[in-house]
């Protein structure tokens, strides 16, 4: 990811004193605390992310990871007035959604959904890493992942063909 340096496309604080953000950043998310950086998260390691304005949380579905990524948004952040008192502005989300939306919904070049015999849905997915080179990943991993989603000869089949589906659709080889 890029250096500390790069442009800011939307931030909000996850804490009320405002010493934790989450900054959406020309190359992904970014995790700031007081100590400097916490976590980067590129584009496209980026499923999804979805923001519940009731409960106040983005959540970010991330690629080979089995729990999502919630950020608690508090409504107000606490600042100092010009005059040096201590003073409190409403947090506005609406930058970092709209950048979160953009960049993961670029990162993500083609997409393409299948369901299983057994009823479980199979994505496949090809992607643009920040240095601009296109690679596939699957859901589950043709590998297959949690042993309560082990996948079946016939199943790898089915994931193999449709992640060769959208790499071909892009020009990627295929196996």
């Amino acid at each position: 990811m890029a250096a500390a340096s790069e442009p800011v496309l939307g931030a909000v604080p996850l804490d009320e004193a405002g010493g934790r953000w989450a900054v959406a950043a020309p190359s992904g998310v970014i995790i700031l605390d007081e100590d400097g950086i916490d976590v980067r998260h590129a584009w496209d390691r980026i499923n999804r992310g979805t923001w519940d304005a009731r409960e106040r949380t983005f959540t970010l579905e991330l690629l080979d990871e089995a729990e999502p990524l919630v950020l608690v948004v508090p409504d107000r952040v606490s600042t100092a007035t010009e005059d040096g008192r201590d003073g409190e502005r409403a947090v506005e989300e609406k930058m970092f959604a709209l950048a979160l939306r953009q960049r993961v919904n670029a990162a993500i070049i083609h997409h393409a959904s299948a369901t299983l015999p057994d009823g479980r849905r199979i994505t496949a997915s090809v992607r643009r890493r920040p240095d601009g080179v296109l690679y596939s990943v699957t859901d589950p991993p043709v590998g297959g992942g949690d042993a309560d989603r082990e996948l079946g000869l016939d199943d790898i089949d089915a994931l193999t063909s449709l992640e060769d589906r959208v790499r071909d659709a892009v020009g990627l080889p295929t196996t």
